[in-house]
C-alpha cells in the first residue's frame, strides 16, 4: 500500500515538473542571422517590460549566415517579446510584440540600402 503510495506521488510530482518545465522551453527559439554583419548581444524582454534583460546569446559572436537555439528562463508565462541585437560597432535593431509561444524560429535580415531590419517568423 505504501508502494502504491509513494508511486502516485511521484507521479504527480513528475507530471507538474515536466509541465513547468515544458512551460519555460516554450519561449525557447532558434535565431537565424542574415543581416549581414555579425551579431554579439541578443536581449529577450518581455514587452510589457521597460528594460532590457542580460545578453542570452550563448555563442558569443552570432556571424551572419548561421544560426543559434536560444535557451532562457523566463520568470512568467509571458508570450509577447521585444527582441534587441547589437553588431560589433554597438548599432542595435528591435522587433517589439514577437510571440514567442507562436513562433518557434525567427529569421533577421537587414536592407543596407534602405538602412532598415527585417525579420521573419515561423
Amino acid at each position: 500500500m505504501k508502494k502504491a503510495f509513494y508511486l502516485a506521488v511521484f507521479a504527480v510530482l513528475f507530471f507538474a515538473a515536466s509541465q513547468e518545465v515544458s512551460a519555460q522551453a516554450a519561449q525557447d527559439f532558434t535565431l537565424v542571422n542574415q543581416t549581414g554583419v555579425s551579431i554579439y548581444q541578443l536581449h529577450v524582454s518581455p514587452s510589457d517590460t521597460k528594460m532590457w534583460g542580460d545578453d542570452v546569446l550563448a555563442s558569443g559572436v552570432l556571424n551572419s549566415g548561421t544560426q543559434t537555439g536560444i535557451v532562457f528562463s523566463p520568470a512568467n508565462e509571458v508570450c509577447l517579446y521585444d527582441i534587441k541585437v547589437t553588431d560589433k560597432d554597438g548599432s542595435s535593431l528591435y522587433w517589439t510584440g514577437v510571440d514567442l509561444c507562436k513562433y518557434a524560429e525567427i529569421t533577421l535580415y537587414y536592407d543596407f540600402d534602405k538602412a532598415e531590419g527585417t525579420a521573419t517568423f515561423k
